[in-house]
């Protein structure tokens, strides 16, 4: 890491050796050379060490900082519950996050842009889509998609540099399924309440039509059927409460009440 004379050429009387420093080791060598014996001053190769050092701790500082911010976006990109991929104009994987393994069934290392086509539906053209997005720099979408009892949409987006040059694209894909169930769990969720809330009310309607009968019933038999009325009744408040609680979660509006509790007994 310091300046040395080398007379490699014999044309040259002064030949000096500058190496550019990053991480500790060598990654560019500046030489100067002159037809001239002492032709260096040395108050010019302290100021050009200088220079070269304070160069090195700035190259060290934005590699660092690059270093750091490729980590928080390779994180970020890990932490999507979104499948995502990204394929360069080379047509060369570059990254592929866990969701998108877990999507596709690819859970080898070292995957290649061939292992993700292949594990989509070949109907659907992928390839010529990705060919296109990068070709046209347009974002292409892709319809629901079946997979393996999965509904799955696809967006691909071309991916720029800072100059607007194209550097590939990026493949976010989104599980739909749930979106699709939730109207016919909805429904079915009504169909088991309106089964649920007719139950007690005819309890207690029977119940009720027999009290004010003209039959004549003991005292006892009376208590049970008014014991009856009072249980289905209170079946049916709770019924009704889940139903408003229910509408309060989908509302965002359902206020937990927190306390202290043996967890032990909670479990049991």
């Amino acid at each position: 890491g310091t300046i040395s004379e080398n007379p490699v050429n014999p044309q040259a009387a002064t030949t000096i050796h500058a190496p550019l420093m990053l991480h500790h080791s060598v990654k560019a060598l500046i030489t100067l050379t002159s037809t001239q014996s002492n032709a260096f001053p040395q108050e010019l190769v302290d100021s050009l060490l200088h220079v070269l050092k304070q160069t090195g701790k700035s190259l060290n500082r934005l590699d660092m900082a690059l270093k750091v911010e490729k980590g928080r976006l390779t994180a970020m990109i890990e932490s999507l519950p979104d499948g995502i991929f990204m394929i360069d104009t080379n047509n060369n994987l570059q990254i592929i996050n866990p969701s998108g393994r877990q999507m596709l069934l690819l859970h080898k290392d070292n995957l290649t842009t061939m292992d993700v086509l292949s594990a989509l539906p070949v109907s659907y053209d992928f390839k010529g889509k990705i060919a296109s997005a990068m070709h046209h720099n347009q974002i292409q979408e892709v319809g629901e998609i079946q997979m393996r009892n999965k509904l799955y949409s696809f967006t691909i987006t071309p991916v720029h540099a800072t100059t607007g040059t194209v550097l590939g694209v990026s493949v976010l894909m989104r599980d739909n399924t749930l979106k699709h169930a939730v109207p016919r769990m909805k429904e079915d969720f009504t169909n088991i309440i309106v089964h649920e809330l007719r139950s007690p009310l005819t309890s207690i309607k029977a119940s009720s039509e027999l009290l004010i009968s003209p039959v004549d019933f003991s005292k006892e038999e009376q208590t049970k059927l008014i014991h009856l009325i009072y249980t289905q009744s209170n079946k049916l408040l709770t019924d009704v409460q889940q139903i408003l609680d229910a509408a309060k979660l989908e509302a965002g509006v359902f206020t937990l009440t927190k306390k202290s509790a043996d967890l032990k007994q909670v479990i049991k």
